[in-house]
């Protein structure tokens, strides 16, 4: 990824690194696109924040997060890693080896189980770039749809 430089007066810096990422949801209203910048991970406890109590007082454990680089805007962020997520790149791609590749998400609806739980669908595809035109936009084409993968959700 190429470094971003910055001016502050007279004077021109190049970052180095990020040491926040925003974070890029997936939440259904459009298809997101990123580049994996490193291998799914527990994300951290952060140091005098406490932890979430489930509503039976339990701990819970802390979200898995991948870093990524949004390819629509360049910005470096963090997406949350549901469990299809992590599920899918983890077995489809073993050892880790989702790291450098792109990937389109979208969330394709909502359904409800036998059981009345409700879960979200998603379609995950791997992506590379077949054609850069600088200067103006190139119309996508959604990805062909295959069997969705699906997470369960909290019922409503």
């Amino acid at each position: 990824m190429a470094k971003s430089s910055i001016a502050v007066g007279t004077m021109l810096f190049v970052k180095k690194r990020s040491v926040t990422r925003p974070v890029m949801q997936i939440d259904g209203s459009k298809p997101v696109y990123f580049k994996v910048e490193g291998p799914i991970h527990i994300a951290p406890q952060v140091e005098g924040i406490k932890p979430k109590v489930a509503s039976d007082g339990t701990i819970m454990p802390n979200p898995h997060i991948v870093h990524v680089v949004n390819l629509e805007t360049g910005e470096e962020s963090t997406i949350v890693a549901n469990s299809v997520l992590k599920s899918e790149l983890s077995s489809n791609y073993p050892d880790e080896g989702y790291v450098g590749k792109s990937f389109c998400v979208s969330k394709t609806g909502t359904k409800k189980s036998a059981s009345g739980t409700s879960y979200s669908t998603f379609q995950i595809s791997e992506i590379e770039l077949a054609e850069e035109t600088p200067g103006e936009p190139v119309k996508a084409t959604p990805p062909a749809m295959s069997k969705p993968a699906v997470t369960p959700t909290k019922g409503k």
